[in-house]
Parts: structure tokens; C-alpha cells; sequence
């Protein structure tokens, strides 16, 4: 069994909160929060997808392409359509870039399916980091030119338009993941260790900083490309709980962890219960109240959602259709075999 890293799902489980929080928000009057979150819960979501692309590269393409296929395309049409229709959001599943809120699934199975064959090459032929560098990024490039000779419905129903534009904190991913598990840049980042409370410092100043001109809606903000301020908070975030983790209470961290090694199941499933919320007149509700409430019923919904998620879990044939876990349903279709 595979060791999983605390702070990577430490990470997850504040991500899939802030997804579902964002989307209870949604249903409210506009709250600077929820614009706070939208700068960059998605682009964090693949930054941390791609930081463990770097144990594909010893991999067989078939097999990693497979795998994907599996885990992330099989769940959004199984389950994606299913609780869609159940929702009354069919005709949005198919038609919309949002495809009824799952075309994260969709896009990140267009980046893998875009990175994993440029990887193997430049693996193959052993390239310098700036070659790799120029040539993982190109497609975010490539990907936007080619979008201006497509038809508006080809690009939502492929949902392009969102691959591309987080293509880029994939690519980012890949990288911090690539200078982690470096056993050279590894040994050379330790050196900065006994400092790590001043890069702590440093990561959490940046990353609270960051949020607070953006939730306080200073001027200046504007005058600064989105890009840059995704980046820096996604950036800073990683780095805020890579090195902090170790200082929060384990109570805290056992919960957040268990919510992270669960958000697909919970980005699957929550779309059940996040709909069932509708403010009647948000506007006549403080803002400071609203944030209570949406915290109140993030914490209702994630809950509900891991109820209902239990039995999908537990039962090899529903993972694997409803959630792409594989290695469940074949685990037991060999021991039928071997019986």
C-alpha cells in the first residue's frame, strides 16, 4: 500500500472546503470571500494534481493514459450525468463549460492527457529543465490559439476554455513536485531547514497579505493580471502548510487529512446537497452572518456528503463506476477468478 503524505492531504481537504464553501456562496448576495476563493481554489487544485505527476515518468504511457481514464473520465460521465439528472441539470451536464459542475474532472483529464505524452519524450531524450520548461508550458499557448478557430459549443462541451487556463498550475505543480522528490535538490533544500520558521513566516505574511488586499478590494489590485495573484496564493498556501503542519493541533489535522484523502468523493457527491440551501433574500443578511452560515453549511454539506459517498465506497463495483476506483473492482474480479 502506498504511503500517503499528511500535508499533501492536509492541503486537499482545505482545498475540497474551500470548493464547497465557494459553491454554498454561490447561492448568496456577492461576498468578497467567495471572490477571495475564486481566485485560486481551482488553480490550487491542479497545482496539487500535478505535484505527483512526477511519479508517472517511470511509467508505461498506455498505462498511466489507462489509469486516468479510469479515475477521472469514468466519474464524470457515470457520475457527473447521473447526479446532474438528479439534480435537474442534464441539459447543463452536457451543454456547459461547467457541465454541471464537474468539468474539473473533464479538464484534468485533458491535461494529463496532454502532458503525460510530452513527458515521456522529454524524458526519453533527456532534456535540460529550461527545454522542459519551454515545452510543458507551450501547450497553454498552443491551447489558447487553437481556441480562436473553434466554435463556441465545441469549446463547452470540451470545457477548453478552463484546461487551458489551469493548465499552467498543473505545469507548476509538476515542478514543485519534480524539486521535492530531487534527492540532489532535496539534500540541498534541507540546508534552509534550520530557517524554515522564517519561510513559514515568510509564506503565511504573503498568503494573508495577498487575501486581504483582494477581500478588501484595493485599488491597485486591479492594475495586477489575475495570473499573478493565483500564483502567489497558490504558491504561498502550498508553502504555508508544508511548513506550519507540524504546528497545528492534531485534532485538526487528522480531520482536514481525512477530508482531503476523501475529495473526490466529497467533489462528486456534494452537488446533492449544495443546491438545497437557497437564500431566499440574501441581500438582508450582513455579510459577516452570511459567511457564518455558508461556514455552518459547509461543514452540513461535506458531512452529508460522506454519508452518502460511504456505501459508493464500499462496494467495488459502485467505486469503480461512480468514483474510477479500480483497484478495488479488480482486486475482487481476480479473487473470483482464482476461486
Amino acid at each position: 500500500m502506498k504511503e500517503r503524505i499528511i500535508w499533501l492531504d492536509l492541503m486537499k481537504g482545505i482545498a475540497i472546503i474551500l470548493v464547497v464553501l465557494g459553491h454554498i456562496f454561490n447561492r448568496m448576495d456577492e461576498n468578497p470571500i467567495n471572490d477571495w476563493i475564486y481566485k485560486f481554489h481551482m488553480p490550487f487544485f491542479f497545482m496539487l494534481s500535478g505535484f505527483l505527476a512526477i511519479k508517472t515518468l517511470n511509467k508505461p504511457l498506455l498505462q498511466e493514459l489507462k489509469k486516468k481514464f479510469i479515475t477521472l473520465f469514468i466519474p464524470f460521465v457515470t457520475c457527473g450525468f447521473t447526479l446532474s439528472w438528479i439534480c435537474g441539470k442534464a441539459d447543463r451536464y452536457i451543454f456547459d463549460t461547467f457541465h454541471g459542475g464537474y468539468w474539473f474532472l473533464l479538464s484534468l483529464f485533458t491535461c494529463w492527457i496532454i502532458f503525460l505524452p510530452i513527458i515521456k519524450i522529454l524524458t526519453h531524450y533527456k532534456c535540460n529543465l529550461v527545454l522542459e520548461i519551454i515545452i510543458l508550458i507551450l501547450p497553454f499557448f498552443i491551447g489558447n490559439l487553437i481556441m480562436r478557430f473553434m466554435t463556441e459549443e465545441y469549446i463547452s462541451i470540451t470545457s477548453f476554455s478552463f484546461t487551458f487556463a489551469f493548465y499552467r498550475f498543473f505545469i507548476i505543480g509538476y515542478f514543485i513536485g519534480k524539486f521535492f522528490f530531487s534527492t540532489n535538490l532535496n539534500q540541498k533544500f534541507k540546508k534552509f531547514y534550520p530557517y524554515k520558521n522564517y519561510l513559514s513566516a515568510l509564506s503565511t505574511i504573503t498568503f494573508i497579505g495577498t487575501s486581504l488586499c483582494i477581500v478588501a478590494n484595493k485599488n491597485f489590485i486591479s492594475q495586477i493580471p489575475l495570473t499573478v495573484f493565483q500564483t502567489v496564493l497558490c504558491i504561498s498556501l502550498f508553502f504555508m502548510i508544508y511548513f506550519s503542519y507540524n504546528n497545528i493541533t492534531p485534532f485538526i489535522v487528522n480531520k482536514l487529512t481525512y477530508i482531503g484523502k476523501n475529495s473526490l468523493s466529497i467533489y462528486l457527491f456534494h452537488y446533492l446537497f449544495v443546491y438545497q440551501f437557497p437564500l431566499s433574500d440574501p441581500k438582508d443578511i450582513p455579510l459577516g452572518f452570511q459567511t457564518i452560515i455558508a461556514l455552518g453549511l459547509t461543514s452540513i454539506v461535506i458531512t452529508a456528503t460522506l454519508i452518502i459517498a460511504s456505501p459508493f465506497k464500499s462496494n467495488p463495483f459502485l467505486s469503480y463506476i461512480f468514483l474510477g476506483k479500480y483497484n478495488k473492482f479488480y482486486n475482487q474480479k481476480k479473487q473470483s477468478e482464482n476461486s
